[in-house]
Parts: structure tokens; sequence; C-alpha cells
């Protein structure tokens, strides 16, 4: 029973004792700046408390504490011996720490040695690197640099067929009286390997058709690199939801190491359905389903909708691997469309058959299109029908295609038909939409983006709207609206596009938050009838949010050229290329 009512006693106590008021903690630093300040602030753990449970007592332990974190993260920028003098001072929000630093003298190194031993220590390459090691005899001690080697070493044996190269011997001795370090490396190659047979670990595809995505051949000198490239195509692709690609060295069969890939096949059946909204478009949805794998050749079929109150359409495309899986695709498809602007109404049915391949780093598709429009475009209106080959190019480079820092995306089309040969009208058609992005300091992009378009015809308004060129919206000249833009007729004064089109941007845009973000742009463009007419000009600013799915914009933009300049807002989701 005593015991019973000391537990009770010292509850009661916890319960009610007045809790320690949380308190906020500042820290300043004299004498450090740059990276090693930065790191400094990354190891005391008085810098990055939570203000909201901090108390006196902490704050006092953690004061006491921080010297040694601050020593400690000097090190790495070879300054050992510090002289580090702290006050801690109240303050009306809570406490103000302050550490006069001098960092002292900097190590120096006074020696390294580095040997190589194995299959691969007379490589020229190796020695090259050996030779090149960012640290050297009289040089600052940076330990940023001596790992730096380290891994350029790793990575040279990983793509140069050492798959065993190892550092058996990694040291860096520092005499902190003297301020003279002494750096010790032994690297051992281990054998030469060679790429063996690769195996398909699955049982749903041909394993014909997945050798076309190995991009090395056996005999060849093994190489990480191309282990993973292969890994992410496979990964990219529609077939599977895994893959994981190991070189075999438990296997090998004298140099030759055998290529395991593993995969885990993709469901059959895939349905997707979605919703969203623009100011172009207005509210949107859409509907699929994908059959992945037909039959062991890698066939695949596809039938989408998607509706808007400005286009409705629906399609089927049926898809063939063209050769090996990854080397190029045969597509056939049929559709339908209906589209509704300002300026136009059309309904097209559709059919084709399109070649599409990647050369380097161009997307290529080749193709043949079948169209019979129904249009109304201003005063013209009427019924067109065109067989029209075609060629469309894109490359695109993103760092990350979710939220791109640095990247850009080239694309380029070109289309025609001829009179006679199941077209009603001869024309030609280029057009190209050039993107960029270039990050500017640490939270700040400049995008910028041009659009060139050039139609020659026997009758340029006997084309549907679709074929003809329009100008205004949120991916377009922002200030006006969606397909606003462009040639007018003489008598009605409608807009029915033009045959030439010429539009540029540049946004600058500053990241104040992680995901949040401000910018300001000017747009300057038009669908016109000859290269040289003039041309409108918007401009305004915007507000982003690095969602997800891509970046949501909301633009509030400004028609320059017009009286009073009337504003719009513009919305946009997706990726910026």
């Amino acid at each position: 029973m005593p015991r019973c009512l000391a537990i009770v006693a010292v509850i009661g106590m916890l319960l009610y004792a007045p809790r320690a008021h949380a308190v906020e903690a500042d820290v300043h630093y004299e004498g450090l700046e740059g990276d090693a300040e930065q790191n400094v602030r990354a190891v005391v753990s008085l810098d990055h408390q939570d203000e909201k449970t901090l108390t006196d007592l902490q704050v006092q332990h953690l004061y006491e504490k921080a010297p040694a974190e601050i020593k400690r993260g000097l090190e790495p920028f070879g300054w050992y011996r510090p002289v580090i003098d702290g006050t801690l001072v109240r303050t009306e929000k809570g406490w103000l720490a302050t550490y006069h630093v001098t960092p002292g003298p900097r190590v120096t190194i006074d020696d390294v040695t580095f040997r190589t031993q194995g299959e691969g220590a007379n490589d020229p390459e190796l020695k090259r690197l050996v030779r090149r090691f960012p640290l050297a005899k009289g040089d600052p001690l940076l330990h940023a640099s001596y790992e730096a080697g380290k891994v350029t070493i790793n990575e040279w044996a990983a793509r140069s067929g050492y798959l065993d190269g190892r550092f058996v011997e990694q040291h860096v001795d520092v005499d902190p009286s003297a301020s003279t370090a002494r750096i010790v490396l032994d690297y051992d190659t281990g054998p030469l390997y060679l790429y063996g047979p690769v195996r398909f670990e699955q049982d749903v595809l041909d394993d014909r058709l997945l050798q076309g995505m190995v991009g090395f051949e056996r005999g060849e000198r093994a190489d990480y690199r191309e282990l993973l490239e292969l890994q992410g195509r496979l990964r990219e692709s529609t077939y599977f939801t895994y893959a994981e690609v190991t070189a075999r060295r438990d296997e090998a069969q004298g140099r030759e190491v055998p290529v395991v890939v593993n995969l885990t096949p993709s469901k059959k059946l895939r349905f997707e359905a979605g919703a969203g909204y623009g100011t172009d478009t207005g509210p949107s949805g859409k509907l699929a389903i994908e059959w992945r794998r037909i039959n062991r050749r890698g066939h695949r079929a596809r039938i989408e909708a998607n509706g808007s109150w400005r286009e409705d359409n629906a399609s089927v495309r049926y898809m063939m691997p063209r050769g090996h899986l990854g080397t190029g695709l045969i597509t056939t498809s049929a559709g339908f469309q209906r589209e509704i602007t300002n300026t136009s109404e059309s309904n097209t049915l559709l059919g084709g058959l399109r070649f599409s391949s990647t050369r380097g780093p161009w997307q290529r598709t080749y193709g043949l299109e079948y169209r019979h429009d129904d249009f109304e475009v201003g005063p013209d209106s009427g019924t067109t029908v065109l067989l029209t080959p075609l060629t469309d190019w894109t490359r695109l480079l993103a760092d990350d295609v979710v939220d791109t820092r640095h990247g850009f995306k080239l694309t380029a089309h070109a289309r025609g038909g001829v009179d006679q040969v199941l077209s009603d009208v001869s024309f030609l058609q280029l057009s190209t939409r050039d993107q960029g992005i270039t990050r500017i300091g640490r939270n700040n992009r400049l995008l910028g983006r041009v659009e060139v378009a050039w139609t020659l015809a026997n009758d340029f308004r006997s084309l549907p709207p679709s074929l003809r060129f329009f100008a205004g919206g949120a991916s377009s000249v922002r200030g006006y609206g969606y397909q606003e833009l462009g040639v007018v007729d003489p008598v009605s004064h409608a807009i029915i596009g033009g045959p030439q089109l010429l539009v540029g941007s540049v946004e600058f845009e500053h990241r104040f938050m992680k995901r949040w973000g401000a910018a300001v742009f000017y747009d300057i463009g038009n669908a016109v009838q000859r290269f040289g007419d003039p041309l409108e000009s918007g401009a305004g600013i915007g507000l982003r949010w690095i969602s997800p799915v891509g970046p949501v914009r909301v633009d509030a933009a400004w028609a320059v050229s017009r009286d009073n300049m009337p504003a719009r807002i513009h919305l946009r989701i997706g990726p910026d290329l």
C-alpha cells in the first residue's frame, strides 16, 4: 500500500507540476561564410531545434554542446584547430547564441600515396585518373574533394569492366599539431569482365522482342551504365511493372559474366479516368481502356474518349512493335473529333498509319493520315477530304519532367497533300515549337518559347480549322482568348486563321517556397497572312504551384496591344515541357 501511494503521488506531481515555458533560440556565427558556415549550421544541434518545445535548460545544454559540433563541421574544410568563443544572452523572444570562430591554420597535404593492383592496374585511363586525383601535396585538405576523387575511380571501374573494383586501403592521417595530413589509397581493380549471354526471367513476351532493347553485344566490356539504361527502358515500357538487371559474377564463365533480367509483368488491362479544368477548354474529362499485352508478339490496343466544352474526341489505336521491342512502333488508328471555338466549328473523321522510332536523341514519326472534315470558319464552310503524308520529330531533355529546372524540348512537323490524290487541296505545311528552361541562381528560372509555322496551299480557305493557324490563349499569347488572334476576313470581319504563325514568349519565375513561385512574362505573336504582318503582345504576372502532376499556373495577363489593355485570367495544368 505505501508503494502504491508513492506511485500515485509521483504521477500527481507530474500531472500538476507547472510546464516549462517554450522559448526561441537564434544562433549567429562570426568569422564563417559560404559552404563552411552552411556545413556548421547543418551539424549544430541548437541551430535546427523545434522552437515550440525548446526550454531554457535545453538551450543551455545545446549552447555548451555547440563548440564541439562547430569543430566537427569545420574539419571537412581542413580546419582542425579552430578557436571558438561563445556568448549566450537573453532576449525578448528567448535566447541569442553568438559564436566568434577563428578557423586557425588550415591542414595541408604533406604526401599522397596511391597504389593500384589487379588486372587493370596499368590501364592508361586509371593512371590518368590517379595523376589527376583532386588532392596533391601542398593542397589544403578538403574532404569533399577526397571523396569525389574516390567516386571517380569507382565509376571508372564500373564502366570499364572491373566490376569488383574497390579500395582495399583508404585513410587520411591528420596531424593537427603540425597542420599536415597524409593520404594513403590502394585500389584493386579485380578481374576484367565481359558481357556474356542475356537471360530474361519472364513468360509473357517472346524473348526475341526483348533482345532488341539490349544496347550492348556479347564479348564487350561490362558497363554498369548500360545495365542501368536497359533497366530504365524496361521499367518505362507498358509491359512490365518492375525490372531488375544484374551482372551475375557468381556465374561467370572465364571473363564472360551473364546478365540476368528479372521482370514482373504488368496487368493486361489498364483503366484510366480523369478530370481537369483550363481556361482554354473549360471542364474536361477522360476515359480510357488499354490492353497492354494482346499476344507474345507485344501487340497493344487502346480506346480513349475525351470531352470538354470546346472539344470532344474518341479514338481506337492498335500498336505493334516494329522489329525488336524498343526499336520502333507501328500504329493504326481511327477516330472522331468535334471542336467548337469562338472562331470555328468542325467535325472530323480520322484514320491513319504511323511508324515511330528513336534515332539518337530524336523521337521520329512517319505516317499517312486520312481525314474527312465538315467545318465552318467565319464565312468559310464546306467538306474537305485529305490524304496527308506527315512526319514529326521531337527531342526532349529535362532534369525533371515534373519540376524542370534545366531542359529543352524541340518539335518539328511537316505534312502535305496533293489535289486529285485522294485530296481536295494541295498544300505543304511546316511548323516548329521550341521551348527552353534554364536555372538562374538557386530559386529562379528563365523560360522561353518560340513557335514558327508556314503553309503553302492552292486554296487555303478550303483547309479545315485544324490545318489553319490561330493564336491566343494560355499556351500561346496570354491576355487574349483561345484562338482569338488570326487573319480577319475583310467582308465579315471574322477570324479565319492564318497560313503563317509566329509566337514568342519569355518568362521569369522566382520560387519563394519549395512548391510555390511567382512569375512575370511577356508574350508576342499572331497568325498572319505573311511574315512581317503586325503582331499582338501581352504581359502579366502569375502564381505557380508545383503539384504532383506538374505545375499549376494561374496568370493575370493584359492585352498590351489593345486600347485600355483589357485583362484576362488564364489557368493551365501540366508539365512545362
